[in-house]
């Protein structure tokens, strides 16, 4: 496509989307819950940084799927591999060094 968007771009949202407000939905419901029947303070107010986390990661989904601009399926992301590989040497020199 000319436009740069991936021939998918138009198409409602697939399952992927689906399953992520579906966990996004439990995650805000639980820590609701959580929040409201505990006796802890500290774990009310840890339980209400997950409801705050879940309303963010829904806004951002929301947002994702709105926008007209798409990532391009052909593009690889190259910076997180890197990251990944750095990590895990990093951990496996440490692991024969103990």
């Amino acid at each position: 496509m000319s436009n740069g968007m991936t021939p998918s771009a138009g198409k409602g949202a697939g399952a992927d989307v689906l399953l992520i407000s579906l966990a996004l939905a439990l995650m805000a419901l639980w820590s609701v819950f959580t929040a409201a029947r505990t006796v802890d303070s500290l774990m009310a107010a840890h339980a209400m940084m997950f409801f705050a986390a879940s309303v963010i990661g829904a806004f951002a989904l929301v947002s994702h799927v709105t926008s007209q601009q798409r990532a391009d399926a052909g593009r690889y992301e190259m910076g997180v591999v890197k990251a990944g590989v750095f990590a895990s040497v990093f951990w496996g020199v440490a692991g024969f060094l103990v």
